[in-house]
């Protein structure tokens, strides 16, 4: 069941729903932009509310791969491992010649649904990142650096907070 379920969370992933609906204005997000499949190329491809459902799309995946599992029952360790499919599933998709997006929404969905408290405080650091680093560094948006700065903070706080979860509990 785990395996199956891991399976099919990656080739749910698969489907570009950025792509879909860049086609539906009639774009080809593969030959605009920066290439990629995901709503950061939608938003500036197509326009900005389409980019943002998009993202909302994104995220509605990641979110189904770390939570999806515990409603079917599985352990932890096959719910982390949907949670890491649907991410592959967006970076690596069967269904594109294994080329989308960066995950970064799908990222989000996933912690959201892995850890609240530590989405919660990785969501603190981006905006810190990205409002402290602004829109642009060099010319390049300064939102994939904070992205990448908040999500290596993410399995600190889980760390932290599983180890003072053990110093409170008692022996």
């Amino acid at each position: 069941m785990p395996i199956a379920a891991v399976i099919v969370t990656y080739v749910l992933a698969s489907i570009s729903f950025p792509y879909w609906i860049a086609r539906a204005y009639g774009v080809d997000l593969r030959a605009v932009g920066e290439r990629k499949l995901g709503g950061g190329n939608l938003t500036k491809s197509v326009r900005a509310h389409t980019g943002h459902r998009g993202r909302g799309a994104r995220r509605r995946e990641g979110f189904p791969g770390g939570n999806g599992g515990a409603l079917l029952g599985l352990e932890l360790d096959a719910q982390l491992a949907c949670g890491i499919a649907a991410l592959v599933g967006q970076m690596w998709p069967v269904f594109h010649q294994f080329d989308g997006g960066r995950a970064n929404a799908t990222g989000w969905g996933f912690a959201l649904a892995a850890d609240p408290i530590a989405a919660l405080i990785m969501g603190v650091r981006s905006t810190s990142a990205f409002s402290w680093y602004g829109w642009s560094i060099r010319g390049r948006p300064g939102a994939p650096l904070a992205s990448i700065l908040s999500f290596a903070i993410f399995p600190a706080v889980i760390w932290e907070q599983r180890a003072r979860r053990r110093r409170s509990s008692p022996a």
